[in-house]
Parts: structure tokens; C-alpha cells; sequence
């Protein structure tokens, strides 16, 4: 297992994760809200991975299928772990657990939320049909 290939690949992961954090970083600074500070604390620490970990590409390039699964794994749970980070140092999320909770469910809701709401759309287009049983009220869909 090339295992100089997976770090390097990992934190080159972390430092996107670092740039990225930098958005919600810059729009609340914009707001004027506190938790910007937070964001941009955890954006320092994944770029300073990235300097120690993802500048020095290895001389053996070559992966194979098992270190794909051991990057994408490794790269799931890192970037929850990391991403947790600014809602548990900001304290809109006193417990960690429960921070990283919500952003493992945040990764994973994406293509659940939209689905849940083409059958919120079915559902209410089935109710306005004349006879229907009137499941939905007009106070849920304004």
C-alpha cells in the first residue's frame, strides 16, 4: 500500500476543506457576526496540514483500488471531523458529538433533501385534487 500517496492526497483534501471553510468564513465576517472568527481558526489549522502533508508530491504516484477506498473513508471522516470543528468552537453546538452528528448528516442529506421534497410536491398535488382527503394545509406550503 502506497501509503506516502494517501497522505499526500489527504491533505491536499484538507486544504480545499481549508478554502472552502473560508466562504461561510468571509460571508459572516460580512454580517458582522462572531462565528467568521471560527471558521477562519479551523481554515488555518487544515492549511497548515496541508503545508505539512499535501506540498511534497511522492515519487511512487501509483494507486491502486485499495488505497482509493482507504482515502475515501480516511477523507469522509476527516473532513466531518474538521467541518465540526467551527459549530462546537463557536458553541452553536455545545457538544461535539453532536457537532460532528450534524455534519455527517449534512454530507449525507444532500440528495436525501431534494427527493423529500419532490414527495412533499407529489403529496401536495395529490391533495388539491377534487375528493381528496386534504392532507396538506395551505400554512405548510406558503
Amino acid at each position: 500500500m502506497n501509503k506516502k500517496m494517501i497522505v499526500y492526497i489527504l491533505g491536499k483534501m484538507l486544504g480545499t476543506e481549508g478554502l472552502l471553510l473560508l466562504i461561510p468564513a468571509v460571508v459572516s465576517l460580512l454580517y458582522k457576526e462572531k462565528t467568521g472568527v471560527y471558521f477562519l481558526v479551523v481554515a488555518a489549522v487544515l492549511f497548515a496540514l496541508y503545508l505539512g502533508l499535501g506540498r511534497k508530491k511522492p515519487e511512487n504516484k501509483q494507486i491502486y483500488g485499495k488505497e482509493g477506498f482507504v482515502i475515501v473513508g480516511l477523507a469522509w471522516i476527516l473532513w466531518s471531523l474538521f467541518g465540526a470543528l467551527p459549530f462546537f468552537l463557536s458553541d452553536c453546538i455545545p457538544n461535539y458529538i453532536d457537532a460532528v452528528f450534524e455534519t455527517v448528516s449534512g454530507f449525507a442529506e444532500y440528495r436525501g433533501s431534494s427527493e423529500r421534497n419532490e414527495f412533499l410536491a407529489v403529496l401536495y398535488t395529490l391533495d388539491r385534487r377534487n375528493g381528496s382527503a386534504r392532507f396538506c394545509d395551505d400554512d405548510h406550503f406558503s
